[in-house]
């Protein structure tokens, strides 16, 4: 390579390099490696909403349950309560219904349990967050 043609190469890079700094302080807005980062980020899958939070279940008769988890896997009626445990992705949810305004039963404790006896139990609300099984 000729000696001509090497600073000519350099000098379009120099001149390049001298219009991002001018523009910079000029305080024109010119992106960086850290842009192109922080995008990235940004573009990143979110994680899906959960399917339930514990307000979608607690009120509710044991008809608006079975609409929206299904059928329960155990019903078991103790006096004037009665415990639903309905299969979840991740665990059992046992849902406790208690008598409320006149005859109707209404749901008003929710726990998680683990689905199997060497499985952890997880919390209640990412039980929720899973949803039921596929039926």
């Amino acid at each position: 390579m000729l000696y001509a043609e090497y600073i000519s190469k350099r000098a379009g890079t120099f001149i390049a390099a001298l219009a991002v700094l001018s523009a910079c302080a000029n305080g024109a807005n010119v992106a960086s490696p850290l842009d192109d980062a922080g995008l990235a980020a940004a573009q990143q899958p979110q994680p899906p909403a959960p399917v339930f939070v514990q307000s979608d279940l607690l009120g509710r008769s044991a008809q608006e349950l079975d609409a929206r988890l299904g059928q329960p896997v155990l019903v078991r009626a103790e006096g004037s309560g009665e415990l639903r445990t309905y299969d979840f992705a991740d665990c059992a949810l046992l849902v406790l219904l208690k008598q409320g305004e006149g005859a109707v039963k209404q749901s008003a404790l929710l726990y998680a349990g683990a689905k199997h006896a060497d499985s952890q139990k997880p919390s209640l609300d990412s039980c929720l967050a899973r949803g039921p099984t596929p039926s």
